[in-house]
């Protein structure tokens, strides 16, 4: 007779598969333990820590959150724990080198933008290869080629143990979605994120609050007429006055186009643009739009992204409701960054590639700025109308070949042939005599590998001069420091005419 209190033993089978189930948990949780273990020390590597920077409890919750998705997510694919392991503690250390590696030269961690914009670095490598040394180039390729045969290695068919895998990786969504996210990241500030909430926990959470960003309301329309025949902005790749270097050959290099324009401009000075040898895109976009990076919360860091929700804030938008003609003229591929889609939809009548006859070399990648000039001329010469003309120069990009001191002596090359382009705009702008305006900018400083490293000091040089020669003495503000999206208010107020 069974004895009071005993519970009746389950069926053979039913032991057999909680037993089986149980193993499947277990063996999941170990490897999982392990993944968290090995790849804690990438937590600190993605720039330099200090004291008191780290908020243990949600970097190690998220941390511990990212890496059971990342493990599990491999192992719902393809069935191994161990696996699972190696990927998720690769690709932790892989963001926390990458980040190293990007602060170091840009300034700045690995930001969910540059996640999403992954596309225009396989699209245009040259851009970017320079950023990494070539052994983690050899790496990647090497890692990339494997992958396929290693998956195929590992791969299982051991479902249970996938569905384990699944559920976790649902579980990880789950608790994502119901994170208050507004009082996790209130505002962006990735320098203070990234000890708090991890890179990988960042990514996440600054792509939700993103995602969930509303388009601002449209400004008031402009109300006025053209005030100028002739606008010409130029956006200088890479344009930075040349004592920002220490180096030697550096210090004798003058920009006497830069100086002349100085001399009699209706305001020049330091233009306070956010980025570091990259982030073209954030300078375009406040001078095109005229909004802050305050204002843009979450889209600051690629608001090109989101750029046409804005159109009615842009320039040639808002000119165009004055009479004028808008171009924009760029010498590189228009489809880097949308171009060939952003800049109708934001209100360019014309949108020009600007090539031109160029046959690129090793000292000479892009089509040359005194070119773009030339071309640049030719649309004003032949404006039938108030025309606003935007140009984007290419010829200063980076990379610039060879050792560090050659690369800078071929950065100080181009930066004297964007100082000629100036010059040549200035004179034709001279000789045509109409009322015209020209503002010259540069839209980050570069970053020259073994020359020059991140500072906070970011301001590149900006001039806006207005012609005939004579007008606007009177009204001069020189050495006035403004933001991108001053520039653009800048520009709006100089070249309309307000009836209201």
């Amino acid at each position: 007779m069974r004895q009071r209190g005993n519970r009746p033993e389950p069926p053979s089978g039913l032991r057999c598969g909680r037993n089986f189930l149980l193993m499947m948990l277990g063996q999941f949780t170990v490897f999982y333990a392990l993944s968290v273990f090995i790849a804690l020390p990438s937590l600190l590597m993605p720039m330099p820590v200090k004291k008191g920077d780290i908020e243990a409890k949600p970097l190690v919750f998220l941390y511990c959150l990212n890496t059971l998705f990342l493990y599990a997510a491999v192992v719902a694919g393809d069935g191994a724990p161990a696996l699972g392991c190696v990927v998720a503690v690769a690709l932790s250390y892989g963001l926390a080198f990458a980040s190293r590696v990007k602060y170091r030269i840009l300034g700045e961690p690995v930001l969910f933008t540059d996640i999403i914009s992954l596309a225009e670095l396989v699209r245009n490598p040259k851009f970017f290869i320079f950023s990494l040394p070539p052994a983690a180039w050899v790496a990647s390729a090497l890692v990339l080629l494997a992958l396929p045969c290693v998956f195929w290695w590992f791969f299982t068919w051991d479902y249970a143990l996938r569905l384990v895998a699944a559920l976790a990786v649902v579980a990880v969504v789950a608790v994502y979605t119901r994170l208050p996210l507004a009082r996790w990241v209130a505002v962006p500030n990735w320098r203070r994120d990234v000890w708090r909430l991890g890179v990988a926990g960042m990514l996440v959470l600054y792509w939700r609050r993103w995602k969930a960003q509303a388009a601002p309301q449209p400004p008031m329309a402009v109300a006025g007429t053209a005030a100028r025949d002739v606008v010409v902005v130029v956006q200088c790749e890479s344009f930075a006055l040349p004592g920002m270097f220490a180096q030697e050959q550096a210090r004798g290099v003058a920009l006497p186009e830069l100086e002349r324009a100085q001399a009699r401009a209706r305001s020049a000075g330091g233009l306070l643009v956010s980025g570091f040898g990259a982030y073209t895109m954030r300078t375009e976009y406040g001078v095109l739009f005229g909004r802050e990076e305050q204002e843009l919360a979450f889209r600051q860091y690629d608001p090109f992204l989101t750029a046409a929700d804005d159109k009615q804030f842009s320039l040639p938008w808002r000119l165009r409701q004055a009479g004028y003609q808008s171009v924009f003229m760029h010498p590189h591929s228009l489809a880097f960054y949308g171009r060939d889609r952003l800049m109708p939809t934001i209100g360019f009548d014309v949108v020009d590639d600007s090539m031109g006859e160029h046959t690129p070399t090793r000292a000479t990648p892009y089509p040359e700025d005194t070119a773009l000039a030339a071309r640049m001329i030719d649309r004003i010469r032949t404006a039938s109308g108030p025309l606003f003309l935007y140009a984007v120069t290419m010829e200063n990009h980076a990379p610039w070949p060879g050792a560090p001191d050659e690369a800078l002596g071929h950065y100080l090359r181009h930066l004297r042939n964007s100082d000629t382009m100036l010059g040549m705009l200035v004179d034709e702008l001279d000789r045509l005599g109409r009322k015209s305006l020209l503002v010259f900018f540069g839209d980050h400083r570069p970053s020259i590998p073994g020359v020059n490293s991140v500072t906070q000091e970011r301001t590149t040089p900006y001039v806006c001069v207005e012609f005939p020669a004579t007008e606007g003495k009177a009204s001069r503000v020189p050495q006035q420091d403004m933001t991108p999206a001053a520039l653009h208010h800048l520009i709006e107020g100089l070249a309309v005419h307000r009836t209201m």
